[in-house]
């Protein structure tokens, strides 16, 4: 079995953590700890076997069952002679525009194209970039079992040898990174410049342990305007919750949320129309602007705030809480 062949079966590492609240806050002060950038870009690992390159997203395929392969639509990301990097496999993610400016659904406009399409796109548009942040192979060896730090130096030499002689290399780069002492300056610092958030990594750790994302987070108050049916292992009660804003005395919806306790998923289930008009707080990493109105990024319920009333959740103070600007 070859390396393109052994990837299908290497999955995608996680990192826990998720927002700003569920990280320990001594955990920014770990010597062992660094913060990289985080983009919003679309996570792919390029695996480089047998005179091949091929760039895997982490969706998996409904008529295949393996990872989805997407090299033809940034042709220009591939190296062309790959006789001295045989059996690697390079983590990164695909951006669009220039670091903050870039957003997922930039990148998904384009890669869920099929192939003239997306390099059509990117001709009007710009060309996406790749921004590597771990090596899993190396030259034939398998380096997951290795610690981060071991593996990043690595992966700078790759980086750093492939600069020399690959054109594709103007359009990648390495992902940044700090280490110092209070790594919450600097989770602070990319928020302010404009960055979805920061990757903590534990460089004494092996490939994906030790990961831990930090995402900004804003509280929101909202009306619940409604419910899904839920599904799955929550068929029968309801699935998500609605919310909405006051604007104009009438509600104006926003999104749906998740995030709910098994009791109190079952208490709304059974006490549909006393939540409906009642106010509640949500975490979501931003506002958005829609074509119809607004909406919001991860939404998760939070709590009932039974000290509010609906007239204390109208958009103006929505937009506020979110630090939201057109």
């Amino acid at each position: 079995m070859n390396l393109i062949e052994q990837s299908q079966d290497i999955k995608f590492a996680k990192a826990k953590g998720g927002t700003l609240d569920k990280i320990k806050p001594e955990m920014f002060l770990d010597p062992h700890m660094v913060m990289e950038t985080k983009y919003d870009g679309c996570r792919y690992r390029m695996v480089i076997e047998d005179g091949q390159v091929i760039l895997q997203s982490r969706r998996i395929s409904k008529k295949t069952g393996k990872f989805v392969e997407k090299q033809d639509r940034v042709p220009h990301l591939l190296p062309i002679d790959t006789v001295a990097y045989q059996g690697t496999i390079i983590e990164g993610e695909v951006i669009a525009g220039e670091g903050c400016d870039c957003t997922s659904s930039d990148v998904v406009s384009i890669m869920g194209c099929d192939a003239d399409k997306a390099i059509m796109r990117q001709q009007e548009t710009g060309q996406l970039s790749w921004v590597m942040f771990d090596i899993l192979f190396f030259c034939g060896d398998d380096v997951r079992e290795l610690p981060e730090g071991t593996r990043r130096k690595m992966l700078e030499t790759v980086f750093a040898d492939m600069s020399r002689f690959h054109e594709c290399t103007r359009h990648w780069e390495m992902s940044e990174r700090t280490s110092r002492n209070d790594l919450k300056k600097v989770y602070d610092s990319l928020i302010d410049n404009g960055y979805e958030g920061g990757m903590m990594k534990d460089t004494t750790k092996p490939y994906g342990k030790g990961w831990f994302k930090v995402k900004k987070v804003v509280d929101l108050d909202v009306v619940c305007t409604g419910f899904t049916d839920g599904t799955g292992k929550y068929k029968g009660k309801i699935g998500a919750i609605k919310f909405g804003v006051v604007r104009y005395g009438h509600y104006m919806e926003i999104s749906q949320a998740g995030g709910m306790d098994d009791a109190t998923r079952q208490h709304m289930t059974d006490n549909y129309n006393m939540y409906l008009g009642e106010p509640m707080s949500i975490l979501a990493q931003e506002i958005t602007k829609t074509k119809t109105g607004y909406s919001v990024r991860h939404p998760r319920f939070v709590r009932m705030r039974p000290d509010l009333g609906s007239v204390d959740c109208t958009l103006e103070k929505f937009l506020e809480q979110g630090d939201y600007s057109d």
